[in-house]
């Protein structure tokens, strides 16, 4: 092989997976969010989740994508174990949609003629026109131009030297250790690539080129299926037990059907030659036979499955990854930072741990109005941290334009809740001094009523209901009155002119706690209404900023 010949190789190489990173950013842009939704909201049985596992796959180009996707959703609690089993087999099965691309459009024609007006078309969509979706587009277009590109360079030097390797990318004569190191070969490179399409395409068009039989490609396509599982560990690495039990049934589904048809290759690889030709399939029967075994691959282990997925989903829930049962304050269970390669989900995951921290907060300082016990706030302000923490970090990815706009109110509420915290000690104040005046003092009365209204007022926005403006004109007329009490009592001398000060001093910071905590509602609303169950109904209170 010559030094050009392996400068367009690896050129072939680095155009598909720059085309690969184009399409699959583009299609996340225009697509993640939605696709996000549908999985969470539709993957309920077992034939939904294999239906959109494999939509979201074909949508995405990209099963590591789609998979860190769904382990990201079972980490954050938005989908159960059951349901993401089955939506990781469909996976599998869209994955293979690349397969026949490939094998139908790209090895037969010449696919520059095609693919170089779409590089330009796209890259001018990218430069001209402002709108995000129209970018996204651009991006999709420049990508699958040069998805076809770097087919075409692959397959022309694959071609050069192709009859050189022959004898070396053979295993029918090889015996069966032969086969199991092609089995590991395809394992291997799909592990340094992180990509099993990219595997499948560079199989597919060696293929083409004559450089593998078809018992070799398929030997390589079953190492690329087990390798693939390997993104599912890593994204599950610092997830939750379900979570890792998700990528544990990804690694056991795709070892045991690899091993599986590894042992009936020699039956099964005819059956897919003789379907193919009863069909009347044409071109390269080895490229074609190669996507057809690709999807048979998953689907046969969907079938040898499922009669068992009920037992192995119920082994793997009460068998493996067991933790503890959480505590009530239990820091950024759902904060995974493996999902902020799918923003959408990584979204989802804050904007879940920022509703609890809103309830912790507000609860604690509900309770404080009405001189109960609670929990050191020390706790809230770790999990506050460690939210902060990683919004900041979520804010520095390429993030679609909704996701950025929502995490932009995110960041808001977050700033509410940490003022929240910081101003709950003066509601224990002024409970402790309520009960130093005398039962006759009328302003007494008045201050137990304040607190009253504040402490409903903040245990609704605990229990996630919005302050609508009826609530908050009858807070304000209500602090207004106390206030006027206490200058009053200073002036007759009724209250010391210093304890009264230092009452009007707390009395309005509780009066900023309470309006903090209504723009905390009003703002969380807005930020997740596209990620969480609608909003409630009522007018949100228009707070002063």
């Amino acid at each position: 092989m010559t030094f050009t010949v392996a400068g367009q190789i690896l050129g072939g190489i680095g155009i598909f997976f720059l085309a690969l990173s184009l399409l699959t950013q583009g299609l996340q842009a225009a697509s993640q969010s939605v696709m996000q939704q549908l999985l969470a909201r539709f993957g309920r049985t077992p034939l939904r989740g294999l239906v959109f596992g494999g939509i979201a796959t074909v949508a995405l180009q990209s099963s590591t994508v789609t998979i860190a996707l769904i382990i990201s959703l079972v980490n954050a609690a938005a989908l159960s174990f059951s349901n993401a089993a089955w939506m990781i087999l469909g996976s599998n099965i869209g994955t293979t949609a690349t397969g026949w691309m490939v094998s139908l459009t790209g090895i037969d024609i010449n696919l520059k003629a095609y693919a170089l007006p779409l590089v330009g078309a796209g890259m001018m969509m990218q430069s001209i026109i402002k709108k995000p979706a129209w970018k996204s587009l651009g991006m999709i277009l420049t990508g699958f131009g040069l998805f076809f590109i770097g087919i075409d360079t692959l397959k022309d030097a694959f071609s050069i030297f192709g009859e050189d390797m022959k004898s070396s990318l053979r295993a029918a004569d090889g015996g069966i250790l032969a086969l199991a190191g092609f089995v590991l070969s395809g394992l291997v490179l799909t592990l340094v690539t992180q990509s099993s399409t990219a595997t499948t395409v560079l199989i597919l068009t060696a293929a083409a080129a004559g450089m593998t039989d078809f018992t070799t490609g398929a030997a390589l396509l079953i190492g690329a299926n087990i390798g693939t599982t390997s993104t599912a560990v890593l994204v599950s690495l610092s997830g939750s037990g379900d979570a890792k039990r998700a990528a544990a049934l990804h690694v056991i589904f795709n070892f045991l059907t690899g091993c599986t048809l590894f042992f009936l290759l020699p039956w099964v690889l005819p059956a897919i030659t003789t379907a193919l030709v009863w069909a009347g399939a044409d071109g390269n029967l080895t490229v074609v036979g190669l996507a057809a075994f690709h999807t048979f691959f998953s689907i046969f282990g969907v079938v040898l499955f499922w009669p068992f997925m009920s037992a192995l989903t119920r082994f793997l829930e009460t068998r493996l990854f067991q933790s503890p049962p959480k505590a009530i304050i239990q820091t950024g269970f759902a904060l995974d930072k493996a999902a902020y390669t799918v923003p959408a989900v990584a979204f989802g995951g804050l904007s879940q741990e920022m509703a609890r921290l809103k309830n912790l907060v507000c609860t604690h300082a509900s309770a404080l109005f009405n001189g109960s016990k609670t929990p050191q706030p020390e706790e809230h302000a770790e999990l506050s941290r460690q939210i902060g923490d990683y919004a900041i970090g979520l804010s520095q990815e390429s993030l679609p334009e909704d996701v950025a706009h929502s995490l932009q109110h995110m960041l808001r509420v977050h700033r509410y809740l940490s003022e929240i915290l910081r101003l709950s000690e003066p509601a224990a104040r002024i409970y402790s001094k309520i009960h130093t005046l005398p039962e006759t003092h009328e302003t007494r009365a008045l201050l137990q009523y304040y607190l009253s209204d504040c402490h409903n007022l903040v245990e609704k926005v605990a229990q996630a209901a919005p302050l609508n403006k009826s609530d908050m004109l009858r807070f304000s007329r209500r602090y207004n009155t106390v206030k006027d009490e206490l200058l009053e009592d200073a002036v007759r001398h009724k209250l010391p002119i210093a304890e009264a000060s230092a009452l009007l001093d707390d009395l309005s910071l509780t009066r900023r706690l309470v309006e903090q905590a209504a723009k905390a509602q009003r703002w969380y609303d807005v930020a997740a209404r596209r990620y969480t169950a609608p909003a409630q109904t009522a007018e949100p209170v228009q707070a002063a900023a």
